[in-house]
Formats: C-alpha cells, sequence, structure tokens
C-alpha cells in the first residue's frame, strides 16, 4: 500500500487547495498536487494525487471518497502506483507521472 492517493475526474476549475480541503476531513494531508498541463495542448487535466501522513489514513480516504460525487462529478479515488524514473534519450528523467503528461 502506498500513503499516496490517485484522483480522477476533477473538474477543470478544481485547484490543488480545493482537492486538499476535500482530503483534510480524511486526516492529515502532506500534500495534494494537480499536474500542469502543457502549454502545447487544449487538453484538461483532470486528476490529480493526495499524499496523506499514512497508509491507513490513505485507505480510509480511499474507502469513503471512491465514487463519491464532488462538484458534479463521481469522483475515482484509487491508490497511486509508485513513483519511478524514466529515461529518454533527449528529454532526461521524469517521472511516470510527469512522463504520462508530456503528450
Amino acid at each position: 500500500m502506498s500513503r499516496r492517493v490517485f484522483v480522477d475526474n476533477l473538474g477543470p476549475a478544481t485547484t490543488q487547495e480545493a482537492l486538499k480541503e476535500l482530503f483534510k476531513g480524511m486526516g492529515k494531508v502532506e500534500s495534494a498536487v494537480i499536474p500542469l498541463r502543457p502549454e502545447s495542448t487544449n487538453s484538461l487535466i483532470t486528476h490529480g494525487f493526495v499524499v496523506m501522513s499514512s497508509e491507513t489514513e490513505a485507505s480510509g480516504a480511499i474507502r469513503a471518497l471512491n465514487n463519491t460525487d464532488w462538484n458534479g462529478l463521481k469522483l475515482t479515488v484509487t491508490h497511486a502506483g509508485p513513483v519511478t524514473k524514466l529515461r529518454s534519450g533527449f528529454g532526461g528523467a521524469h517521472t511516470i507521472s510527469e512522463h504520462k503528461n508530456r503528450k
């Protein structure tokens, strides 16, 4: 298990602070991040990551928030996989999360 939680189906106007507030009721939130959308694309980022202070809190937040409606959208909340480094020929090393968002 992990303290890192993946949250999908966020509205386009969702802020990192709003995401953090949502998870505060589940325990101590160490960070909440919504990846930046590359300026060269018109795609919307509809997911984010929250790091809780313990695996127990992360699991509780997943149970409480998965498949719930928030701001008119049904959230998908799961454990996030580990962040690992990727190598690319010209772009340097990026995390998988960063790599997925570079498309």
